[in-house]
C-alpha cells in the first residue's frame, strides 16, 4: 500500500507557483508529517466508499490509544515529588523533567503524527465524495502544509468545508508557495473561511482576500519584519487578517520598510481634538477613509490603533487593535510584535493612564472571539519555542480534545505546558475541564496553584480567566465566597479585577438572601474601584437597588452620592463621549433620587455641576 500511495503523490503536477520564498528548505513528506499508518488511513479515508465515517472513528480510537499510552508513561514513580509544569513564565523544564521528555519524545511525535491524521482526515470527510481523492492527494503532495493546517484548526469551531475550500485554493494556484510557506499558508487558511472585514467606529473596511493577502507577503519577503520562515501559524492569523486592500498593503510597505518601531506611528497619527471635544464629524471620515488619509488628516484612538495595526501586519509583523474601558470611555491602543534582540517581543503603544491597569481585549481572526489581550505577548513567547516542539504541544492539545477522560486530558495537557508553558490553547483544555465541573477539587487546587506559580506576575488578565471557572464550578456558594474572597488578596495590585471578584462576591450574596453583606461589597466596590471599570457603576446601581428594596432612601442617597464623588469626572471631551462616563450615569442616578426624595434644590446643584463640566 505505501508503494502505491508514494506513486499517487509522485504523479500530481501543478503548475501554479505564485511569487517566490527565498530559502525555502525541502518540504517534508508525507511520511514525516503523517507515518506510514496516517498516510494509508488518509487514502483509504479518500478512496472508500461508504467507510469514511468508520476510517475517522478508528483513527480517532488509535489517537486515544496511544494518548492513553503516553500519560501511563508520563506519570513519575510513587513517592516521587516532581510536580507540575516549570519554571516561573518560561518554556524550558529542568533537567529531571527534560530528561523525563526526552525519554517519551518517540511517543511524543508518534502522538503528533496520530493528531494530524485525525484533523487532515476530518478536512478530507469535509469535501464532497467526488473531490475526496483529489483533496487528500493534494494533503499528501503538500505534506507540510497539510500538517500545518491540521494542527491549528480546529473543526469543532470552525467550518471544516469552508477551511478546505481556501486551503485547495492555495495548493492549486500557490503550490510552490505553499510548500515554502506551510504556516503562513494554514493561517490564510483558517482566517479566510469567512470575509476578514474591520469596523472602525463609523467606518467599514473590507480585507483583500486569501490570495492577495498571501501573495503581498510572499512578494515583500525582504521588507517583512519577521521573514516568511519560522513564524508559528497561530502568530500568521493575526498578520493575514489585514483589513485593508492590496494597494494600501503595499503603499504601508513602501512608507515605513524601515520603520523600527511600528508603534511610533501612532502618535503620527494626529488626534482630532475637533470630533473628541466638539463631537464635530471626522476629517478623515469626510476626506474619504483609507491609510494615506489617516495619516494626513488624523482620527481618534480607534483610527490611531487601525493604522498601525494594518501597517504592522502589512510587514509580516503580528498586531492587534486592543480596546479597553476605564471607569470614564472606551479607548483603543495597540499591540504588536517588534525585534528584539532575544527574538521577538511584544510592545504596546497608546496604552496610557487608567487604562495601563485594565484588561484589554482583542478579536480573535480564527474565532471571530473577543479575547484577553495577553494572548499576544504568550502567544510571542510561545513562538521563541522551537517548531518540533511547538508541533508536539499542538499534538497532546487535539489528543486532549479527543479523550474523553478528562484525568488523561489534564496529564497531556500538563506534558504539553511543560513544553510550552505559554501555549494558551493548552491552558484553554484546563479552562474548559474546570467550566465543565469535571475537575476534583485537589485538581483545581493544584492547576490553580500552578497558574498564580507561572502567570499572575506576566499575565495577570490571562490568570484570573483561567482561575474564574475554576471557581464559578464550585457548587457550595460558601465555599465559592471564600475562594473568591482569597483571590481577591491575590490579584489586589489589580484594581479592575478585584473588581469583577467583587461583584461576583455581591451576587452570590444577594442570591443567597444576605443584602447587608452583598451591599458592603458594593459599598467596597464604589469607595476602592470606582474608576477601575465600568462594573462600578453596575455596582451603585445594584447597591441603590437594594437600599431602595428596603425603602432606605435616606441610604440610598448617601451610597449613590459616595459613588459620584469618587467617580472621576471627564475632562475636555464632547456631551456626546461624556455621557458614557460612570461620573455622568451616577450623577444622573443621583438627581433622580434626589427628586424623588422632594429635594430639588440638591438635586438641581448637582445638575448644574453636571452641566459645567459637559460644556
Amino acid at each position: 500500500m505505501m508503494l502505491v500511495v508514494t506513486a499517487i503523490v509522485a504523479a500530481l503536477s501543478v503548475s501554479a507557483s505564485g511569487p517566490p520564498v527565498r530559502g525555502a528548505a525541502p518540504p517534508a513528506s508525507a511520511l514525516d508529517c503523517f507515518g506510514e499508518a496516517g498516510e494509508q488511513r488518509i487514502v483509504r479515508l479518500a478512496g472508500g466508499s461508504g467507510q469514511a465515517d468508520e476510517e475517522l472513528k478508528n483513527a480517532r480510537e488509535e489517537l486515544v490509544k496511544i494518548a492513553a499510552e503516553l500519560v501511563a508513561a508520563s506519570k513519575p514513580p510513587q513517592g516521587s515529588d516532581d510536580k507540575q509544569p516549570n519554571e516561573k513564565g518560561k518554556s524550558g523544564s529542568s533537567s529531571k523533567r527534560g530528561s523525563a521528555l526526552a525519554s517519551l519524545r518517540p511517543k511524543l511525535e508518534a502522538l503528533t503524527q496520530s493528531a494530524a491524521t485525525v484533523r487532515i482526515m476530518q478536512l478530507v470527510g469535509a469535501a464532497p465524495d467526488t473531490e475526496r481523492m483529489d483533496v487528500a492527494q493534494e494533503y499528501l503532495t503538500h505534506a507540510a502544509f497539510a500538517r500545518a493546517l491540521a494542527l491549528i484548526v480546529d473543526p469543532s469551531s470552525e467550518d471544516a468545508g469552508k477551511v478546505q475550500r481556501v486551503a485547495r485554493l492555495l495548493m492549486q494556484e500557490r503550490s510552490d508557495a505553499v510548500d515554502a510557506a506551510p504556516e503562513l499558508a494554514a493561517a490564510v487558511s483558517v482566517v479566510y473561511d469567512a470575509p476578514v472585514v474591520a469596523q472602525v467606529n463609523e467606518n467599514l473596511v473590507s480585507g483583500s482576500g486569501a490570495l492577495p493577502v498571501f501573495d503581498h507577503l510572499c512578494r515583500n519577503e525582504r521588507s517583512l519584519i519577521f521573514g516568511i520562515k519560522d513564524v508559528p501559524s497561530e502568530a500568521w492569523v493575526f498578520v493575514v487578517d489585514v483589513a485593508a486592500p492590496e494597494a494600501e498593503m503595499q503603499w504601508a510597505v513602501q512608507q515605513f520598510a524601515k520603520q523600527q518601531d511600528i508603534g511610533a506611528l501612532y502618535d503620527r497619527v494626529e488626534y482630532d481634538n475637533d470630533h473628541l471635544e466638539k463631537g464635530t464629524p471626522k476629517k478623515v471620515t469626510q476626506a474619504g477613509w483609507n491609510l494615506p488619509n489617516i495619516l494626513k488628516h488624523g482620527g481618534v484612538c480607534a483610527d490611531q490603533a487601525y493604522f498601525c495595526a494594518t501597517v504592522s501586519k502589512s510587514l509580516g509583523a503580528p498586531a492587534a487593535v486592543t480596546v479597553g474601558r476605564d471607569g470614564s470611555l472606551s479607548h483603543a491602543w495597540i499591540g504588536y510584535a517588534m525585534r528584539g534582540r532575544g527574538g521577538p517581543m511584544w510592545a504596546e503603544w497608546g496604552r496610557f493612564g487608567g487604562y495601563v491597569g485594565v484588561e484589554g481585549m482583542i478579536l480573535h481572526p480564527q474565532t471571530g472571539k473577543s479575547v484577553s489581550s495577553t494572548l499576544m505577548p504568550m502567544l510571542t513567547e510561545y513562538g521563541r519555542t522551537p517548531a518540533a516542539d511547538r508541533r508536539l504541544v499542538a499534538g497532546l492539545r487535539i489528543a486532549a480534545a479527543e479523550t474523553k477522560s478528562v484525568d488523561d486530558a489534564l496529564e497531556l495537557a500538563r506534558i504539553g505546558l511543560q513544553i510550552g508553558v505559554t501555549d494558551s490553547r493548552t491552558w484553554d483544555v484546563v479552562a474548559r475541564a474546570a467550566a465543565g465541573g469535571k475537575m476534583s477539587d485537589a485538581q483545581k487546587t493544584q492547576w490553580s496553584d500552578d497558574v498564580i506559580t507561572l502567570c499572575i506576575d506576566s499575565y495577570p488578565e490571562f490568570a484570573w480567566r483561567m482561575i474564574e471557572p475554576m471557581i464559578t464550578s464550585i457548587p457550595d456558594a460558601q465555599e465559592r465566597l471564600r475562594v473568591l474572597d482569597r483571590f481577591a488578596g491575590v490579584f489586589s495590585a489589580r484594581g479592575d479585577i478585584v473588581g469583577q471578584i467583587l461583584m461576583q462576591e455581591a451576587r452570590l450574596l444577594e442570591t443567597a438572601g444576605d443584602f447587608a453583606a452583598a451591599g458592603r461589597c458594593y459599598d467596597r466596590i464604589i469607595s476602592n474601584h470606582a474608576n477601575d471599570g465600568p462594573f462600578a457603576f453596575d455596582a451603585a446601581l445594584a447597591g441603590a437597588k437594594i437600599l431602595r428594596s428596603q425603602g432606605n432612601m435616606m441610604g440610598l442617597i448617601q451610597f449613590v452620592q459616595r459613588a459620584y464623588r469618587n467617580m472621576e469626572p471627564p475632562d475636555g471631551i464632547s456631551p456626546i463621549f461624556a455621557r458614557q462616563t460612570n461620573w455622568y450615569r451616577c450623577g444622573s442616578m443621583l438627581v433622580d433620587a434626589l427628586r424623588a426624595a422632594g429635594q430639588n434644590q440638591q438635586a438641581d446643584l448637582i445638575r448644574n455641576q453636571m452641566d459645567s463640566v459637559m460644556k
